[in-house]
C-alpha cells in the first residue's frame, strides 16, 4: 500500500479520535492533570502577541527515542478567574494532515488564529496539541502565551 495513502488514513483516524474525545470527554481532555511529556517541548516564537495577530508559529521538539504523531487539530484555553477555560473555535478548520515527530527531531508549525479564533481577547492563553506515540497513548502538550 502506498505510504501516502497509509499516512492519510492514519491522519483521518487521528482527527476522528480527537473530535470524539472533545465531543464525548469534553473538558476532561483539557484538565490540568493531563499526562506530562518528558522529552517533548512545545515552544512558541514569542510569548506575547498583539490582539491583531493572525497566526502564531511554534516548534515541537521530540527529544525522545520514540516516534509521535499528531493531526492538524489544536485547541486554545484562556485564563479566566484563575481557571483555564477551553475557548470554543468559531469554525472547525482542521485539515487532513499528519505530523510525524521522529525520534530526536523538531517540527515547526503555523497556527492560523484568524481562521479559527479571531479576534482574541487580551488574556493569557495556552495552545495545545494532542500527540500519540506508537503504543497509541495520547498526550496533550501545551505552550502558554499572552495577548496584549
Amino acid at each position: 500500500m502506498n505510504k501516502r495513502v497509509v499516512y492519510s488514513c492514519v491522519g483521518i483516524l487521528i482527527v476522528i479520535f480527537i473530535v470524539v474525545l472533545i465531543l464525548f470527554v469534553g473538558d476532561d481532555l483539557h484538565k490540568e492533570d493531563v499526562k506530562s511529556m518528558e522529552g517533548i517541548d512545545f515552544l512558541l516564537e514569542t510569548d506575547i502577541y498583539s490582539d491583531d495577530k493572525e497566526s502564531i508559529s511554534g516548534i515541537i521538539y521530540n527529544k525522545t527515542e520514540e516516534k509521535y504523531t499528531s493531526g492538524d487539530a489544536y485547541y486554545l484555553k484562556c485564563l479566566k478567574d484563575d481557571s483555564w477555560v477551553v475557548v470554543s473555535p468559531k469554525v472547525n478548520t482542521s485539515e487532513d494532515l499528519l505530523y510525524i515527530y521522529e525520534e530526536n527531531s523538531k517540527i515547526e508549525r503555523k497556527y492560523n488564529l484568524k481562521e479559527k479564533y479571531y479576534p482574541l481577547e487580551k488574556r493569557i492563553y495556552k495552545i495545545g496539541v494532542v500527540i500519540t506515540n506508537t503504543r497509541d497513548e495520547s498526550f496533550s502538550i501545551e505552550a502558554q502565551f499572552q495577548v496584549n
